[in-house]
């Protein structure tokens, strides 16, 4: 029975004595089996060792037909697999987007489509590399850098699309945000400070300075005037009409006042306009040789006038000093009261 061997080179079957693989072509080698020297089937002798060598009978270089080979299965192609289950898996994909998805945007099932299949395909690539590069000691470095870069381009394809349909989802829905408290803006003020009007001589009667006496004594004759023909009622007049009142007759005089909103029944610090419930008015004047100017209130509700001394005698009338919000005329008060008057 003749002797089978297989290539070394593609792994058929051929007998012993062939000059040619019948598969590849490849020539084949043979050695002697007394010295291992390598001879040629058309040598009878060991050029080597002169050993006469068994070659089967006849021997010849190409034998009438070649030997029965192993069956062997037929290999599939790995990357038409891939691409089938890329395929599939985007279908079912698609499908379950469409049954239970929003209405349907085809411009983004088309991005999505693609992003899937591109993406299982790139993987699958990978996949089948790794293992290709594990299995094989050695392979075509050609072959392997064209594999690799077709998963680095799939790859970056893959992440490019899903970015940039990322970012249109994002812009065409806008983030929801949690709605900010409205803060109410703090209402103006239209009062002044005491440090402003220590400050500023306008506010202190220059023209009658060193005529105090006189200015006091017109004062307290046009509240006296003014309540001859006007009477506070408690729940009934108003205080700040009755203030406004005097300071419009003493402009007329030439006689600069300041209105006062403040409280003289609560000794409590103001903070708010809500604490105040009383008006009346400041005048300041500069006495001979003084630099610093002195100052007396006019209670428009009674006529009375009150200076320093008072307030030492009466400690209740400390109330009215230098206690409240001061105004330096009637539209100011009224803008800040407008939800009072």
């Amino acid at each position: 029975m003749q002797q089978l061997f297989q290539c070394n080179r593609c792994g058929s079957q051929n007998y012993v004595g062939q000059q040619y693989c019948y598969n590849c072509q490849q020539k084949i080698q043979y050695k002697c089996s007394n010295c291992n020297g390598l001879v040629e089937v058309t040598m009878i002798n060991c050029p080597y060792c002169r050993v006469v060598l068994p070659w089967p009978t006849p021997h010849k270089g190409n034998y009438g037909h070649s030997p029965q080979q192993p069956t062997q299965k037929k290999k599939t192609n790995p990357f038409g697999i891939i691409a089938i289950v890329s395929l599939v898996l985007t279908v079912i994909c698609l499908l379950v987007d469409v049954i239970i998805g929003p209405p349907i945007d085809w411009e983004s099932v088309a991005k999505g489509c693609v992003v899937i299949f591109l993406g299982i395909f790139a993987i699958g690539t990978l996949i089948l590399f790794i293992k290709h590069i594990i299995n094989r000691k050695q392979s075509n470095p050609w072959r392997t850098g064209a594999i690799l870069l077709v998963v680095i381009v799939g790859l970056i394809i893959v992440i490019s699309i899903f970015s940039a349909n990322r970012t249109s989802q994002i812009s065409s829905h806008p983030p929801v945000t949690s709605p900010t408290p409205v803060v109410e803006p703090a209402p103006i003020r239209h009062d002044i400070s005491m440090n402003e009007i220590m400050s500023n001589s306008a506010y202190w009667n220059t023209a009658w300075q060193d005529k105090h006496s006189d200015l006091v004594n017109v004062t307290k004759r046009i509240n006296q005037q003014y309540l001859r023909t006007h009477t506070y009622i408690k729940g009934e007049t108003d205080c700040n009409d009755m203030a406004i009142d005097i300071w419009n007759m003493l402009q007329t005089q030439g006689i600069v006042s300041i209105i006062v909103a403040g409280n003289v029944d609560d000794p409590a610090p103001l903070t708010s306009l809500n604490q105040c419930n009383h008006a009346f008015l400041l005048i300041f004047n500069l006495g001979e040789g003084e630099s610093t100017p002195r100052a007396f209130f006019l209670e428009p509700t009674n006529g009375q006038c009150y200076f320093s001394e008072d307030f030492e005698r009466n400690p209740q009338l400390k109330l009215y000093l230098y206690r409240g919000f001061y105004y330096t005329k009637p539209s100011d008060l009224k803008a800040d009261l407008q939800d009072r008057w």
